[in-house]
């Protein structure tokens, strides 16, 4: 509905569907319906009227700023920004429009969503500390640079935490660079041969 709602193929005014009928077409359950017409509200794409229903937001809510004045840059800034000060709960697509003085059906030009907002959020902050240009020759001692880094960048960005799952990463373009890559990244350890990539240098 998001995505519909974006190319114009529902337009401002018209009637969504109601938890029932989302229950219906797509077999989800009803708390499920219910969340997905939450969050199109909290978005500003939708609006609930008495008597009516959930409808599209109109023209007045979601066209409050010009969309060439909006980057994927500066929109993953200031989500970066809002979980910095309030925590990764805190960042959704309408608190960032809101702090762009944006429409937030505008920044889905830009960024499909929130999981995508996050994943480039988490690809700019590891960005920031890259890896030094001498890399030590003991595994150990690359370990406790990998691993200091790595708290670096998390006291820098706390909400880090819930955004990346060490057990099951995401490929994350500068993160591979950093600790986040390391695992896996070993051909050899103690006194095997010397690893041939290290955490802290690509393969």
């Amino acid at each position: 509905m998001r995505r519909r709602i974006a190319v114009g193929e529902l337009v401002a005014g018209e009637r969504l569907p109601s938890t029932r009928q989302i229950v219906r077409e797509w077999g989800v359950a009803m708390a499920t319906a219910s969340k997905v017409l939450s969050r199109l509200q909290e978005e500003g794409l939708a609006r609930a009227v008495p008597g009516v229903g959930t409808v599209v937001a109109g023209r007045a809510m979601v066209a409050r700023a010009p969309v060439q004045d909006l980057t994927t840059q500066r929109i993953v800034r200031v989500a970066i920004g809002i979980a910095d000060g309030e925590g990764l709960a805190a960042v959704s697509m309408r608190r960032v429009a809101t702090e762009l003085g944006a429409s937030a059906m505008s920044l889905y030009r830009h960024v499909a969503g929130k999981d995508e907002l996050v994943h480039l959020m988490t690809d700019v902050v590891y960005g920031e500390d890259p890896p030094p240009d001498r890399i030590p020759r003991g595994w150990r001692e690359q370990l406790e640079l990998a691993l200091g880094q790595q708290w670096r960048i998390h006291r820098r960005h706390p909400w880090l935490a819930r955004a990346i799952s060490l057990m099951r990463p995401e490929f994350v373009p500068t993160g591979w660079r950093t600790p986040i890559g390391c695992c896996g990244r070993w051909t050899g350890w103690g006194s095997m041969r010397t690893p041939r990539c290290t955490p802290l240098s690509p393969c």
